[in-house]
C-alpha cells in the first residue's frame, strides 16, 4: 500500500444517551514511495508597467528585478527530465522559453530567457494562461502552473476563472500576488476554482525563499490524483470538513450524507490532513460505525492507476467516557480551524460595515491563536483590529499577509527546509 491513511478521534470514547459532535483528524502520508517524479513547470510572470516600480521605498531594485531572481532560484532547482515553460505578459503574452531540461545548458538557457523580461503595458492575464496550458500537460509529470502578478486584470477575470476550473484535477495552480494594487478577491477565486493555492507575497524579497521551498515540495510528490470520499454511517451526519495540511481551508459540505473531495497531489514533505466534524445520534454503550473513508490515488513512479485506501471510523460509547482525556492534536486542530473561521467571519463583518462586531470576532480569533502558541499571528491580528477600531479600515498589505499566515498555520516546515 503506497498510501498510509490513519485517523484519530477527539476523544477515545463518548457518553451514551445524547447526540454527539465527534471530531476526526485524518492523516494521509506516502508510504515507501521513493524517487522524484519529473516536473512540468509553467511560470506565468507579470511584466506590466507597474512591475518597474521599486520593490520597497528607497530601494534600488524593482519588483521585476526581484521576481527574476526568485524565478531563477526556482529554475536552478529543476533537474534532467523536467520541462519548463516561461510566459511573460502585459497587454499580450510572450513565450520566453519552452522545452525539456536534458542537461545543464538547457537549465542555463531557461534562466537566461528571464533576462528578456521587459516592463510595459497593462495586465491581460487570460491569454497568457491560455498560452501556458495549450497542448496539455505531460503525462507522469508533476504539473504546476505558477502565476505571479502585482496588478488588476483588464476585465478578463471570468475567462481566467473558467480556464482555472477547466484545469482542475490536471495541474495545480500556485497564484502569487505582490504589491498593494492587485485584486486579491479575484486571485483567491482563481486559485479556488482550480483547487490550487493563493499566497500574498508581502515582502517581494522573500519570494526567492518561498519559490525554493515550493520546489522542494514539488520534488517530493509521490502520489497524484487523490480523491477522498467520506460516507457517514446511517443516522450520522457530516457537519463540517476543513483541510488542515497543506493549508487551513474549509471544504464546502453540500450534503450531510457524504462528500467527495479532490485532494490533488500528496508529497513526502507535508502530507495532508483533513478535520471532520460528524454528528452522531444518541447511542447505547458499545462500538458503533461512524463513517467510511475511501481515498483513490495514482502512483506514477510504479505506473499504478486507481489505487485505493480505505478506513472505517468507529465510535466507542462508554458510560465512563466523561473522565477520559481528549486527543491533544485533534483538540488543537479543532481550535486552529475555529480560529481560521473566526478570522474569515471577522473580515466579512468588516466588509459588511459592521466594524464593532468585526473587532469582537477578530479579538476572539487572536485569543485562539495565542492559546495555540501562534503569538506572532495573535499580535498581528490585534494590530489589524486596532487599525479597524481607530481608522475604520484595515491595512490591506497587513491583512493579506495575515491571511496567508492563517492558511499556512496547519503545517510548519521541518528543520533544514529552505
Amino acid at each position: 500500500m503506497a498510501l498510509d491513511l490513519t485517523a484519530a478521534l477527539g476523544r477515545p470514547a463518548y457518553p451514551p444517551g445524547a447526540p454527539q459532535a465527534v471530531y476526526a483528524l485524518l492523516d494521509l502520508s506516502a508510504a515507501a514511495v521513493a524517487g522524484r517524479l519529473p516536473l512540468d513547470l509553467r511560470l506565468v510572470l507579470d511584466a506590466s508597467g507597474s512591475m518597474s516600480s521599486e520593490a520597497s521605498p528607497g530601494g534600488r531594485q524593482t519588483k521585476l528585478d526581484l521576481l527574476v531572481q526568485a524565478a531563477e532560484a526556482m529554475i536552478a532547482l529543476v533537474e534532467p527530465g523536467d520541462h519548463v515553460t516561461l510566459v511573460s505578459f502585459d497587454d499580450r503574452p510572450k513565450v520566453l522559453f519552452d522545452g525539456p531540461i536534458r542537461q545543464a545548458q538547457d537549465r542555463d538557457a531557461a534562466r537566461a530567457a528571464l533576462g528578456k523580461l521587459r516592463c510595459g503595458g497593462g495586465t491581460m492575464i487570460a491569454r497568457a494562461l491560455q498560452g501556458a496550458v495549450q497542448g496539455g500537460w505531460l503525462p507522469d509529470h508533476v504539473a504546476r502552473l505558477v502565476l505571479v502578478t502585482d496588478g488588476e486584470t483588464s476585465g478578463d477575470e471570468a475567462a481566467c476563472e473558467r480556464l482555472a476550473f477547466d484545469q482542475r484535477g490536471t495541474a495545480a495552480w500556485l497564484v502569487y500576488g505582490i504589491g498593494v494594487d492587485y485584486n486579491d478577491a479575484f486571485l483567491d477565486r482563481l486559485a479556488q476554482a482550480n483547487g490550487g493555492t493563493f499566497v500574498h507575497l508581502g515582502d517581494m524579497a522573500a519570494a526567492r525563499d518561498v519559490f525554493a521551498a515550493e520546489m522542494q515540495v514539488m520534488g517530493a510528490v509521490a502520489l497524484t490524483g487523490l480523491v477522498a470520499e467520506i460516507v457517514p454511517a446511517p443516522g450520522v451526519e457530516l457537519t463540517r470538513v476543513d483541510r488542515i495540511v497543506p493549508h487551513v481551508l474549509p471544504v464546502p459540505v453540500q450534503d450531510p450524507r457524504g462528500l467527495s473531495v479532490d485532494l490533488g497531489d500528496l508529497d513526502r514533505v507535508r502530507g495532508q490532513k483533513l478535520l471532520l466534524q460528524l454528528t452522531a445520534p444518541a447511542l447505547p454503550a458499545g462500538t458503533h460505525a461512524l463513517a467510511q473513508v475511501r481515498v483513490g490515488y495514482h502512483v506514477p513512479s510504479r505506473k499504478l492507476l486507481n489505487q485505493q485506501a480505505t478506513l472505517a471510523l468507529e465510535l466507542v460509547v462508554d458510560p465512563l467516557a466523561a473522565g477520559l482525556p481528549g486527543d491533544a492534536e485533534v483538540l488543537r486542530t479543532v481550535q486552529l480551524a475555529g480560529a481560521g473561521r473566526l478570522y474569515t467571519l471577522g473580515l466579512a463583518e468588516a466588509a459588511g460595515g459592521n466594524a464593532d462586531a468585526s473587532v469582537r470576532t477578530l479579538a476572539s480569533a487572536a485569543g485562539l491563536y495565542d492559546g495555540l502558541g501562534l503569538a506572532a499571528m495573535g499580535d498581528q491580528l490585534r494590530t489589524l483590529t486596532s487599525d479597524l477600531a481607530t481608522r475604520g479600515a484595515f491595512d490591506e498589505d497587513a491583512k493579506r499577509t495575515l491571511t496567508t499566515m492563517a492558511r499556512g498555520a496547519g503545517w510548519q516546515p521541518p528543520a533544514g527546509t529552505p
